[in-house]
Order: C-alpha cells, then structure tokens, then sequence
C-alpha cells in the first residue's frame, strides 16, 4: 500500500519534511514497544495470580463467565492494551520512507 502525504507549508525541503516524518514514526515505534512491554508484565502478573493464560481469561471475561473484580476489569483493559499496541507496532515495523 501507498499513503500520499501533503504538507500545507511547502517552505521546507523534502529531506527535512521526511527527517521529520521519520522521527515521529521512530518515537511512536519506541513508545509502542515500551507499551507492548508494559500492557505485557501487567498481563503476566494476573497470569501468574490467577493461575490463567490471558486468552482463556479475554474468552471467559467476555462470556460473562467470571465475577465483575476490579482485577479482571484491569487485566481485560491490559489485554486489549496489548493487542492495540501490538497492531501499532506490526503496522510500523512495515512502514518505510
């Protein structure tokens, strides 16, 4: 796939323009591994407590199958973090200028 890009001020050059596209796609990469990462530990801490994987604790969760706790409504918001950012990063990873 190929996304055009306008840029409304056309006083800079096309290597500035595309340093700076670059190093905003370089931090969203960064900060989608440091969530990844994050989203990652909290999921392994519920895993660990509950004695559960993740995906068996999202397919009960969204079942109606386990009791309204503040710690599933936590993991599940974790486990969909992780799977939001996870999109973000394989989206980036693909991504070249």
């Amino acid at each position: 796939m190929v996304i055009n890009i306008k840029v409304k001020n056309s006083n800079f050059s096309e290597h500035v323009i595309e340093e700076t596209i670059k190093g905003s796609l370089d931090r969203e990469f960064e900060n989608a591994k440091f969530k990844i990462d994050r989203y990652s530990k909290i999921c392994d801490s519920f895993q660990k407590k509950y004695e559960m994987t993740s995906e068996n604790f999202f397919n009960k969760f969204e079942k109606g199958m386990l009791t309204e706790d503040d710690d599933f409504f936590d993991w599940y918001a974790a486990k969909r973090g992780l799977e939001i950012w996870n999109e973000k990063y394989h989206v980036l990873l693909g991504i070249s200028l």
